[in-house]
C-alpha cells in the first residue's frame, strides 16, 4: 500500500511540515505527491548548459535559503539529460560538515572521502600506484582518528572523519594545519582517482554536486570563493555544481568566483507583488503555486482560505518561511485544541517569527531596510558587508520583474512602521520595535 504524505489531522500538519526535510527526487513516492512546480525555468537552462560543456564544467547555484534549491537540485541530478551524460557524486555540508566554520581544506577532503566511497561502494579496482597515495593522505587523519584501514574501509573512515569534522574545532585546525600545505597534492590525487571511474562508467563524465554551501558564514564564504577557489577549480576531470550564499552573490567576491566557476545561477525566489505593490497575473499565479505547495501538504479542512493567504503573505514567496508559518500555525492550532487553522494562529505564528528576527537588528539596519522597502533597490547607505549580512539572514528578500529588485521581508513590515514612529537611541544599541 502506498504512503499518503499529505496531512489528514492538525498532528500530521506538525510532523510533516518539516523545512528541514527538502523534498528529493529519489524518493519517487514522496516526490510524486507533493513536487510542485514552481514555474522557474533555471534548472531547465542548468541542465541544458551542463549537456553542451566539455568535462570540467564548473558553476555556481545560490539564491536565498529555503527557496527551493535543494529541491531543484534534486531534479537536476536526475535528469534524463544529465543522467546520459554524467555519473552523480553529490552530497550536502550541511549534513557532513560545520557550514560556519567551513574551509577548503575540509569541502575538498570531503570530495576526496566521498569519491573514494563510490568507487569502493562500485566495487571499482583502483590502480595499486594510486592506492599507495591514498594511503599517504589517510594516514594522517585515520591516526588521529585511530581507525586503520584494516579494521574500516572508507566508508568506515567517512563516517567517523565526518562527524569529528562537524563537531571538533581543535581537530579542524589540526587538520588544517597538516593539509592546506598539500592541497595541490589532493586535488591531483582526486584527478587520477575521477579518471579511472571514468573508464568505469561507460566514459560517462563525473558530475560533482555539492549542496548546503549557501549556508555558510559570509566571512567563511568570502575566503572559500576568492582567495580558495582556485583550489577548487584544479580539479579538471570533473564538472562541478556547488551551491553559494547570496552574500557572495551580492559582493566583489562574485567577480572573483566567476573565473573559477564559469557562471552564478541565481535562483530567485517567487514574486507575490510587483515592484509596486500591485498583485499582477504572474504575481497572482506565484501565489497559486504556493497555495498548491501547501494543499499537496495537507488537507483543506485544516486551514481557512483566510489563513492560508496570509501565511503565502508573510512568506514572502520563500518556501521555507511558508512551511515553518504553517508548522507553527499547527501547533497554535493544536493548543486550541482544534483541527482548523485559523488567521490568528498564523498571525501569532508571524509575530514570532517577527520577534526572533527583529531583535538582532541595530537603528542601521532599519534605516537601511527602510530605505530598500521604500525604493525597492539595494541601500545607498549600506556597506558590503552589511548587506550580505540582511540578504544572507532573509531580512532583505530578492526578486525579478523584467528589472532586479528588493523588498522588505513581509514578516518585518509592522516592526519597520513602528520604528518609523519612534525616537531611537544611541547607534549600537539593540532595538526590538516589537517591545517598544
Amino acid at each position: 500500500m502506498a504512503t499518503v504524505y499529505k496531512a489528514m489531522n492538525i498532528s500530521e500538519v506538525i510532523n510533516r511540515m518539516d523545512s528541514n526535510s527538502p523534498l528529493r527526487y529519489e524518493e519517487r513516492e514522496r516526490w510524486e505527491q507533493l513536487y510542485t512546480p514552481s514555474g522557474r525555468k533555471d534548472i531547465d537552462r542548468m541542465v541544458s548548459t551542463f549537456y553542451k560543456k566539455t568535462a570540467g564544467y564548473k558553476a555556481l547555484f545560490g539564491g536565498h535559503s529555503g527557496n527551493g534549491k535543494t529541491t531543484e537540485l534534486s531534479r537536476f541530478r536526475c535528469h534524463p539529460r544529465i543522467l546520459q551524460k554524467f555519473f552523480i557524486i553529490d552530497f550536502d555540508v550541511n549534513q557532513l560538515l560545520n557550514p560556519n566554520d567551513l574551509e577548503v581544506v575540509e569541502l575538498l577532503l570531503v570530495t576526496y572521502v566521498e569519491i573514494r566511497a563510490h568507487a569502493e561502494q562500485k566495487e571499482i579496482r583502483i590502480p595499486a600506484e594510486l592506492s599507495k597515495r591514498f594511503t599517504q593522505i589517510e594516514e594522517f587523519f585515520r591516526s588521529r582518528l585511530r581507525v586503520s584501514q584494516e579494521t574500516s574501509g572508507v566508508l568506515g573512515l567517512k563516517v567517523n572523519l565526518f562527524n569529528v569534522l562537524r563537531a571538533d574545532a581543535q581537530f579542524r585546525k589540526v587538520i588544517r594545519e597538516e593539509y592546506r600545505p598539500r592541497l595541490d597534492e589532493i586535488t591531483r590525487i582526486l584527478d587520477d582517482i575521477l579518471l579511472t571511474l571514468t573508464a568505469h562508467h561507460d566514459e560517462r563524465i563525473p558530475l560533482i554536486v555539492i549542496d548546503g554551501m549557501d549556508q555558510m558564514s559570509v566571512e567563511k564564504a568570502a575566503k572559500l570563493f576568492s582567495s580558495d577557489a582556485p583550489y577548487v577549480g584544479l580539479i579538471k576531470n570533473a564538472s562541478m555544481l556547488l551551491t553559494v550564499p547570496i552574500s557572495v552573490i551580492h559582493s566583489p567576491v562574485a567577480a572573483l568566483a566567476q573565473k573559477v566557476f564559469g557562471a552564478i545561477n541565481t535562483f530567485k525566489n517567487i514574486r507575490l507583488t510587483d515592484q509596486f505593490g500591485e498583485i499582477d497575473e504572474e504575481a497572482l499565479a506565484n501565489r497559486q503555486i504556493l497555495r498548491g505547495f501547501v494543499l499537496k501538504r495537507m488537507d483543506t479542512a485544516l486551514i481557512d482560505e483566510k489563513a492560508l493567504d496570509m501565511a503565502v503573505h508573510y512568506s514572502g514567496g520563500v518556501f521555507r518561511t511558508l512551511v515553518d508559518l504553517i508548522s507553527n500555525a499547527a501547533v497554535n492550532a493544536d493548543v486550541d485544541q482544534v483541527e482548523r487553522i485559523n488567521e490568528r494562529h498564523v498571525k501569532d505564528a508571524a509575530n514570532e517569527m517577527k520577534i526572533a528576527k527583529s531583535r538582532t537588528l541595530m537603528r542601521r539596519h532599519w534605516e537601511i531596510l527602510q530605505e530598500v522597502h521604500e525604493n525597492k533597490q539595494l541601500s545607498s547607505n549600506a556597506d558590503t558587508d552589511t548587506w550580505r549580512t540582511l540578504l544572507q539572514g532573509l531580512y532583505a528578500l530578492e526578486y525579478t520583474n523584467g528589472d532586479e529588485w528588493y523588498d522588505l521581508n513581509p514578516l518585518l513590515l509592522e516592526s519597520l512602521e513602528r520604528f518609523k514612529s519612534l525616537t531611537l537611541p544611541a547607534e549600537k544599541k539593540l532595538i526590538d520595535p516589537n517591545k517598544a
